[in-house]
């Protein structure tokens, strides 16, 4: 039923129709057909493929200048909704409170020519919840400064929970402002900037890693002084390679991590 409606609704003189047509449209005749219409509009609403006005008549967003996508935000503060068929350009102080990469609904108007212009009326998804930065104090504040696809954001840190300047810390954003301020608080605390040796840089990189879609990550840190130190907990490695082994997946890998002879570490590492 649901492919069906969906073919109804791109039909000329049928864009806009109400639970009732679409009953009548379908051919449906029993109480039973009539529910499951209604379940799967609510369905197809939930997922953002059409929406109703206030008649109570749906339609496909795009009947109503909407659009669902991905919002890339460029710096500068404006940003791009891509569209199977359009795009649409998005001007700095009309992306509400959406950041880059995030799930949107924009409804669109002016064509430029090469785009339609719009705004963000809706965020359906975050790409970010929580973000790994720095703390930083300035005067009785504390900030952390994060780095998001390429991208600098400034949360506003309103519990530290026991977190020091300088301190490596996990935030869980908690209240969202512009593309790249945001509000959250302290909910883990990796290291410090202080910290002694290279092993943090290591785990940074092993975690963001593991956070890349589509990849598979095989190795970490290997050894009792790390798998007693819960600031490495999540990047263990729990089986030794064998040379060839470490040396045919090094050459299958996408990316190396090299840290060069500084901090007590002499020589060379491949992660």
């Amino acid at each position: 039923m649901r492919d069906r409606i969906i073919k109804i609704l791109q039909t000329p003189h049928h864009y806009l129709r109400t639970a009732e047509e679409l009953y009548k449209d379908l051919g449906l005749s029993t109480d039973e057909e009539y529910d499951e219409l209604g379940d799967t509009l609510i369905s197809l609403e939930e997922e953002f493929i059409i929406t109703h006005n206030k008649q109570r008549q749906f339609a496909l967003l795009t009947y109503f200048n909407m659009l669902k996508g991905t919002i890339i935000i460029k710096d500068g503060g404006y940003g791009f909704v891509d569209g199977e068929l359009f795009n649409v350009h998005i001007k700095e102080g009309l992306t509400s409170t959406s950041m880059n990469k995030d799930e949107v609904i924009v409804k669109f108007f002016d064509y430029n020519g090469s785009n339609y212009e719009g705004e963000v009326v809706r965020i359906i998804k975050r790409k970010n919840t929580s973000l790994v930065g720095t703390l930083i104090k300035r005067k009785n504040r504390y900030f952390v400064r994060a780095l998001s696809d390429r991208s600098i954001i400034w949360c506003s840190v309103k519990n530290i929970n026991g977190a020091k300047p300088k301190d490596i810390v996990k935030v869980n954003i908690t209240k969202y402002f512009t593309y790249d301020q945001v509000e959250g608080e302290v909910v883990q605390v990796f290291g410090n900037e202080n910290d002694k040796g290279v092993n943090l840089r290591r785990a940074y990189f092993i975690r963001a890693c593991k956070k890349i879609l589509g990849h598979k990550f095989e190795g970490g840190l290997l050894g009792d002084s790390f798998s007693s130190n819960e600031l490495f907990s999540d990047v263990l490695c729990h089986n030794r390679e064998s040379f060839s082994s470490w040396l045919e997946k090094t050459k299958q890998s996408a990316l190396g991590f090299n840290t060069p002879a500084f901090c007590d570490c002499h020589g060379w590492k491949l992660g």
